[in-house]
């Protein structure tokens, strides 16, 4: 899970003008960050290194584009990540696809999936699944306090009902949800890549500062190496201006 979601640890703009070529051009350079915290998070672990295997056929992918950067090599890399990552699909396929890989899933297996069903779903523009999957996933999460996944549902359950509450003009409830989202316990990805920051951004885009200073207080309790950034976010907002989430609009 750590090596999978560092693919989001850039936020870079390609070089060409061609979206295909854009899209593999970003993908490779994620793919590269991957590979990179991939050979520091998952050294000396043998047990999670078929993560890291997992990315090869991206990396190979990539190699070929960068040899001949024509539109079949810039598909084959889209292809490869999607397959590594949905994440990084668009949204529509993205919820399509993590509906498939959850139909019929029950108990600790829908729990696992829950989170991704919930942001894929407010992405692909359907409040009211976006809304149902949140609303499930705080539900059970009181079935399972000792897991690991117990703090992302904590946390994305309520993101995303703040942003579907933000999209149907409910500003207190989505700055009700804010400040409980980051009531989380934490977990190995929030403690480690931060927290999604889109509902925070949501609010700052509306003039709301105060709830985000206050989520920002907050962080810390579970995001202790942060390396500075809820510091320079909190200087940022304190001078009138949106920060720079970059990757934490995507985790």
């Amino acid at each position: 899970m750590l090596a999978i979601s560092a693919l989001a640890a850039a936020g870079v703009c390609a070089q060409q003008t061609d979206p295909a070529f854009d899209k593999a051009s970003l993908d490779c350079r994620l793919a590269d960050m991957t590979d990179q915290a991939n050979a520091v998070m998952l050294a000396g672990v043998p047990q999670l290194q078929a993560a890291a295997d997992k990315l090869q056929p991206v990396l190979a992918a990539c190699d070929a584009f960068r040899a001949s950067a024509d539109a079949q090599s810039a598909a084959q890399v889209i292809a490869a990540m999607g397959a590594y990552n949905p994440q990084l699909l668009p949204a529509q396929q993205r919820l399509a696809k993590f509906e498939a890989q959850a139909a019929g899933a029950t108990g600790l297996q829908l729990f696992y999936q829950l989170p991704n069903l919930a942001k894929a779903a407010f992405d692909a523009g359907d409040p009211v699944k976006a809304r149902s999957y949140a609303d499930q996933l705080l539900a059970m999460a009181p079935q399972y306090p000792k897991d690991w996944n117990y703090g992302n549902a904590i946390y994305f359950g309520h993101m995303v009902l703040g942003r579907v509450e933000l999209v149907q003009g409910n500003m207190v409830l989505a700055e009700n949800h804010l400040l409980q989202s980051a009531q989380t316990p934490g977990s190995p990805q929030l403690n480690s890549f931060g927290p999604n920051t889109s509902l925070a951004k949501d609010l700052l885009e509306r003039n709301d500062t105060a709830v985000v200073l206050q989520y920002f207080a907050l962080l810390p309790k579970f995001w202790k190496h942060d390396y500075g950034k809820v510091a320079d976010w909190t200087t940022t907002v304190q001078g009138g201006r949106i920060p720079n989430f970059g990757a934490n609009l995507v985790y």
